[in-house]
């Protein structure tokens, strides 16, 4: 049975795709086989962050419609052995079918299922959610953030989800400063487990741009992500941020 994730934000811009991506080849490492799921339909992001871009054919929509099957809309991500990609489709409509017409078909062939999943609103949402073994909000240290992934974890759980949470885009530098706010102080508040805290440099960025996966690499970034997978696969690890 596969252990099924679900990431996303109260809000844009923490790097909930790059940091899906990273994720997956860090489990990947850890020698479980993986699919990333773009569930954003009509805006998939997940094919840059992984180098895929312009090797998309099929994608999930043409699976849930009959055009192609699981196995030919699948993409392996080079450098990561287990590491396999299913595009969003194009149609939003047809992501109201991705829980029940095909996470079934993904958790016969995999050990590991992360979704890059928009949140926001509540709706066909419910049902994917019933599936997922995590929750997973993503936020920065900033105030706005991390106020809004409080409010969404109320959300959830009214609906009886009790998210986990990943402080995203932390500026080691920026908070020796005192610019930036640090990232126990800024989220302690918040009642979820915290399964991770990744910082962000400048390599961060240009290697998103590039389509380039850091899991594993010896930055700290790579550190960071390798021992959020193993807390997701329920390991003790201790924080390095």
């Amino acid at each position: 049975m596969s252990q099924i994730t679900a990431l996303s934000a109260a809000k844009g811009g923490v790097g909930v795709s790059q940091l899906t991506a990273n994720l997956g080849a860090a489990l990947s490492k850890l020698e479980r086989r993986t699919l990333l799921v773009d569930a954003h339909f009509g805006a998939r992001t997940l094919d840059l962050f992984t180098g895929l871009s312009t090797r998309v054919f099929y994608h999930a929509g043409d699976v849930l419609n009959g055009r192609a099957s699981l196995e030919d809309a699948l993409l392996p991500v080079d450098g990561f052995s287990g590491l396999y990609l299913l595009p969003a489709g194009l149609r939003k409509e047809d992501a109201e079918n991705l829980a029940d017409g095909l996470l079934p078909l993904c958790e016969r062939s995999f050990d590991q299922i992360l979704i890059d999943l928009p949140l926001q609103p509540l709706t066909w949402q419910k049902s994917l959610l019933a599936r997922c073994s995590d929750i997973v909000l993503v936020t920065t240290p900033e105030q706005a953030s991390v106020r809004r992934t409080d409010s969404l974890r109320t959300v959830l759980e009214a609906e009886g989800v009790r998210p986990q949470m990943i402080v995203n885009m932390i500026r080691p530098r920026l908070i020796k400063k005192g610019l930036l706010p640090d990232a126990w102080e800024a989220t302690e508040t918040l009642p979820m487990q915290v399964l991770a805290r990744i910082p962000s440099r400048r390599a961060v960025l240009i290697a998103g741009e590039r389509g380039e996966l850091l899991a594993g690499s010896a930055s700290d970034y790579g550190l960071a992500t390798m021992n959020a997978a193993r807390r997701l696969l329920g390991e003790e690890v201790p924080y390095a941020v």
